[in-house]
């Protein structure tokens, strides 16, 4: 009777008492999740930790939460990390086709140029007008060319359409106009999709002019991909003297000694912390908040069940109640303190990230508009 109501407990969703925080997937989803991956009781305490973490008082220190103010962090996060508490994450694909719209194969209904509508397109892009730009550029008419495939290639990355963006930017030719923008811009669509192997065949296939700036989206590369030899060769080609390229350089150089001169946190020390003072462990992982938070619900159900024990003795119903509660909650502060360290590494990996590609984009802006 007890262990089924505190199962129906923690299987609730993170509301009321425990805050309004939102995770993906919800709490009542990721305990079924948890329960069919792990087995019940590690769900329980998988589950009794994403309940402290997810109150107000948990979620006071650092924001994990997207931009639409919802945790993204499924099961993954709680699997258990032998080595390592960190778990480098790629950045996720874009979902789309990566085949570029295709013409009449016998050439028929093709009549006109891409080129004659260019100023027009641009127009149109320049407006947020994309999805009539796109559709216009869909008409079957024109004859194949550098400039439709590069209008349609700017179309689709203006859109966010990465993969029909790439497909379009890799048809333009070699001594085209469009080809070193088309290029670059290849790139750092394929590193937003995560294609790693793409970009590097794309880059060792550049022998264009602009030798700096290809160095630099190396060096993002190798960062991302944890590849600090690899960063170090590209970067001894910064000269921080170019005004384009000085500032996202100098970026680069203190992005790199975040993420691999940091000193890294032990995950055993964190659990071994939590088990002596409950929630100490996330604070030394760098979560004020969900420590004071683990400290306060296992202290609470802690001092309620040593009242009823007082008052009623060890076999009263509610003195097991809350002392099984507590006990779960304790081991859940123990075990979330342990992954702790790995779920703020993935968060700060995935910042620094974000910056390595904001740096690897802003130059192409600043080269090619």
């Amino acid at each position: 009777m007890t262990f089924a109501l505190i199962v129906s407990a923690i299987s609730l969703n993170a509301q009321g008492s425990f805050g309004s925080i939102r995770f993906e997937p919800d709490n009542r989803t990721f305990f079924k999740q948890a329960r069919e991956e792990f087995g019940l009781f590690p769900a329980i305490i998988f589950t009794s930790d994403r309940l402290m973490r997810g109150g107000r008082i948990g979620t006071s220190g650092i924001n994990m939460a997207g931009e639409d103010g919802v945790i993204h962090e499924g099961i993954d996060a709680y699997r258990f990390r032998w080595k390592d508490a960190s778990v480098y994450k790629m950045v996720p694909k874009a979902k789309g086709s990566t085949k570029a719209l295709p013409l009449p194969a016998d050439g028929s209904g093709i009549g006109k140029y891409a080129s004659k509508d260019f100023a027009f397109v641009d127009y149109l892009l320049g407006n947020d007008m994309g999805n009539e730009a796109l559709k216009l550029l869909s008409d079957r008419s024109y004859h194949p060319s550098d400039s439709l495939s590069y209008l349609r290639a700017w179309t689709d990355y203006s859109l966010k359409l990465l993969p029909e963006a790439s497909a379009e930017f890799s048809q333009i030719s070699f001594g085209s106009p469009f080809y070193d923008k088309s290029l670059f811009f290849n790139v750092i669509s394929n590193a937003h999709l995560g294609n790693w192997s793409r970009c590097e065949e794309l880059l060792d296939s550049y022998s264009g002019p602009y030798k700096e700036l290809e160095a630099l989206e190396r060096a993002g590369m190798a960062m991302i991909c944890n590849d600090k030899q690899a960063f170090l060769e590209a970067s001894r080609n910064f000269s921080y003297s170019h005004y384009l390229l000085s500032e996202s350089e100098r970026e680069m150089q203190q992005l790199y000694s975040r993420k691999f001169e940091r000193k890294e946190k032990n995950p055993w020390l964190a659990a071994g912390a939590s088990a002596i003072v409950p929630g100490l462990g996330k604070i030394y992982a760098g979560e004020l908040g969900e420590g004071v938070a683990s400290f306060l619900a296992v202290a609470a159900l802690s001092a309620i069940t040593a009242e009823n024990w007082i008052k009623n003795g060890a076999t009263n119903w509610k003195t097991i109640l809350f002392g099984t509660a507590g006990t779960i909650f304790y081991l859940g502060n123990i075990y979330g303190s342990y992954i702790s360290v790995g779920i703020h590494n993935d968060f700060i990996n995935n910042e620094l990230d974000t910056a390595i590609l904001f740096n690897m984009h802003i130059p192409l802006r600043s080269f090619f508009d």
